[in-house]
């Protein structure tokens, strides 16, 4: 999966999302929960980013039910130079960049790993989650389909601790343009 993405809007507070789903109408559907619950579907969130902050997750469920926090996890900010406003940045968010995801699996189709790089001007950086135990219940679920959501929101004051933002979102766009999806092209050999 690979998709650029232009985030120089999207503020402290402010989240801009894109996630694979395992909505089916069986097992996993809106109707499912009370009104104002999340389903517990198991999901990929492929980006929760804003221009100071990347994150990407693995969220496997058992019999319908999702940890509240993913044990597979990578993270991009201003921390470590690599992510975030300005030119001294790896992945200067005031530009769009380039988001490619590949799902690694070995000669079994078992999902060994997840990469996700994010790529500007001839330059990457890489988060890897590699924890083949936990994420490798979402091979199934990869290989037969998932939903793709996108999605802008508010974080809550919790939420924003993680890019040590206290500011309210507000008004913004996020750009997401030239989605494409490949198969077959991340074998763990």
């Amino acid at each position: 999966m690979s998709y650029d993405v232009d985030l120089h809007e999207v503020d402290c507070a402010c989240r801009s999302g894109v996630y694979l789903v395992d909505y089916d109408y069986e097992s996993c559907n809106w109707d499912a929960k009370a009104i104002g619950e999340d389903p517990q579907c198991a999901r990929f969130e492929v980006m929760e980013a804003n221009k100071f902050f990347f994150s990407t997750s693995a969220y496997p469920c058992n019999d319908g039910v999702c940890e509240d926090s993913s044990q597979s996890t990578a993270v991009a900010n201003g921390e470590d130079g690599k992510y975030g406003p300005g030119t001294f940045y790896t992945i200067n968010t005031d530009e769009p960049f380039n988001v490619n995801v590949r799902f690694w699996a070995d000669n079994r189709w078992r999902l060994t790993k997840i990469t996700t790089e994010l790529t500007q001007n001839g330059t990457t950086i890489t988060l890897v989650q590699d924890d083949a135990n936990y994420i490798y219940s979402l091979y199934r679920s990869l290989y037969y389909g998932m939903t793709a959501v996108v999605s802008n929101f508010n974080s809550t004051s919790a939420e924003s601790t993680r890019d040590k933002c206290q500011n309210e979102c507000g008004f913004y766009s996020s750009t997401l343009s030239n989605f494409e999806w490949k198969e077959y092209n991340s074998w763990d050999r």
